[in-house]
């Protein structure tokens, strides 16, 4: 699945993509703020690759803020 926006997120950015198979998602943004609910993850960054599951989560990026459950 290939969506702009993941299951409840507010994503902001100058481009994104989002990548979705299952309870994986992958985010790639220049620019990107993320707020989603339910798994309760804030990710904030000029530049964020973001690899996550229910259970796991991935954070790059060179100034990110991330909290996660």
């Amino acid at each position: 699945m290939i969506s702009v926006l993941g299951p409840s997120p507010l994503a902001l950015g100058s481009w994104l993509l989002v990548l979705e198979s299952g309870s994986w998602s992958l985010a790639l943004g220049s620019w990107l703020l993320v707020l989603e609910s339910g798994s309760w993850s804030l990710v904030l960054g000029p530049w964020v690759l973001v690899l996550d599951s229910r259970s796991r989560s991935f954070t790059l990026s060179p100034w990110f803020l991330a909290l996660g459950s």
